[in-house]
């Protein structure tokens, strides 16, 4: 990856959602699990270089290990089964890149690992690769040798800037913990319909629905275990016939 932001690089769905950024105190990594754990690395990544970044998990000895150019940040112990992964998640620095990424389905050692950082591509137990360096037609084709393939969901939901006159709303903080605040403006007097979805479309909170008049509305969003899971969640504001969309990430 390369990058002179700071923000989320990569977030793992196991249930809940783990999340690896770049920390803006420090231009290090930090991984958050999704288990309590944490890893705070110490080799600064957002200087627009290319550095290789290692995320390598043993689940049977219950072991995730975080590695920055061949060198180990840290490690923390906890077991997870990784259902997804998002690379450029919401909060991503606005200057990202992305090269060359693989997806092995065993755990690596150190040897492993200062392979990989050489160059070396090693082909035991590799299930995905993609060189994402445009040299295939399919930016996301699978060129490692398993039968494997990779199946890209799109999903469309009006996501545009606000410039092009779709509904202004913001939210705080994002990712968040407990109450989320969520402001819009209203300019005309209109029906507003605010809601909360999975990434699916489900909904899974309805917090307005009602006729309002113009001006400056702020609405406080109460997250915890009971209803909103840590994860990724879209928040949709309608106004009249239009519509705006932001991604929320709830965390522990």
């Amino acid at each position: 990856m390369k990058t002179s932001g700071n923000g989320a690089i990569a977030l793992f769905n196991d249930g809940n959602s783990g999340i690896i950024k770049v920390d803006p105190s420090t231009g290090a990594l930090k991984y958050i699990s999704s288990k309590s754990g944490l890893i705070t690395g110490t080799a600064v990544v957002n200087d627009n270089k290319w550095h290789k970044i290692i995320f390598t998990h043993f689940y049977a000895r219950g072991e995730t290990d975080l590695y920055v150019d061949g060198v180990l940040q840290g490690k923390t112990i906890e077991q997870l089964e990784v259902k997804s992964v998002y690379l450029n998640p919401e909060n991503a620095p606005q200057s990202l890149a992305y090269s060359n990424w693989f997806f092995y389905r065993s755990g690596m050692n150190q040897d492993e690992i200062s392979a990989l950082q050489e160059g070396k591509m090693l082909k035991s137990s590799l299930e995905l690769y993609a060189a994402l360096d445009g040299s295939e037609a399919d930016s996301l084709k699978n060129t490692a040798q398993s039968t494997n393939s990779i199946r890209v969901k799109t999903i469309t939901t009006d996501i545009r800037e606000e410039s092009g006159g779709l509904p202004l709303f913001e939210m705080s903080p994002n990712p968040c913990t407990g109450q989320v605040k969520i402001a819009y403006i209203i300019t005309n007097k209109t029906s507003v319909c605010l809601n909360v979805t999975d990434i699916s479309g489900r909904i899974i909170k309805k917090i307005v629905k009602e006729n309002q008049d113009p001006g400056h509305y702020e609405v406080k969003l109460e997250v915890d275990g009971s209803n909103m899971q840590p994860g990724v969640y879209l928040v949709q504001i309608k106004l009249g016939n239009q519509s705006n969309v932001k991604r929320l990430m709830v965390t522990r």
